[in-house]
């Protein structure tokens, strides 16, 4: 085996553990988002990183760069895949509870405001900072994606527990929307009794 043949399958073999995760994070994406559709950016991360690929089994000279120059796209494909997932379940959450009033939210689901709430900005920040490294060449350092995936798990699951609250949420919300509708009836029914009885005593009291 020449050692041109032996440096592209070493390479390979490194960008193979980082692909497996790319695309596991990307059919997570794709079976958990209501559209099922991977975004254009993330595609092409995948084109880039065949294109230097091919460009490592055509050079030998070139062939240590453009293997690291793969996996950085294959690193991005994890990692921009992880942002979007992270900011599109944020807001997924964000908007299920935007349906209801701060008082339906604590008498239903007080665990939203005490743990889930905490915990989505405690994420969104540890994923922040994770984010920030997404970009060190690979040539200096293989990236972990632990951290990520772990984070990328925990939203999921922050999700998932807001979606089996709503059942409770609904309920409190109808009751305090009929009970609203009480007040109101009674409310009304005392003026228009008060307004009556008012005018009677005007009526008798002039006569």
């Amino acid at each position: 085996m020449s050692s041109h043949s032996e440096g592209l399958l070493s390479g390979l073999s490194e960008l193979l553990e980082i692909y497996k995760e790319s695309k596991k994070i990307v059919k997570f994406y794709e079976t958990h988002q209501p559209d099922q559709k991977l975004p254009l950016g993330v595609i092409n991360e995948f084109r880039n990183c065949l294109d230097h690929v091919m460009r490592a089994v055509a050079s030998s000279d070139r062939l240590e760069h453009e293997i690291n120059e793969a996996k950085e796209h294959a690193y991005r494909v994890f990692y921009d895949t992880n942002e979007l997932y992270i900011m599109k379940t944020s807001d997924s959450i964000s908007s299920i509870m935007a349906q209801y009033t701060p008082e339906v939210i604590s008498e239903a689901y007080p665990n939203y405001y005490r743990v889930i709430l905490p915990k989505m900005t405690e994420f969104r920040s540890e994923a922040a900072k994770n984010l920030v490294n997404k970009n060190i060449d690979p040539e200096r350092n293989n990236k972990s994606l632990t951290e990520f995936s772990e984070l990328f798990a925990e939203f999921y699951f922050l999700l998932t527990e807001v979606e089996s609250n709503i059942p409770s949420l609904e309920g409190c919300k109808n009751r305090k929307k009929k009970f609203w509708r009480k007040e109101v009836l009674i409310s009304f029914a005392i003026g228009l009794a008060t307004g009556l009885i008012s005018s009677i005593i005007v009526t008798v009291l002039m006569a």
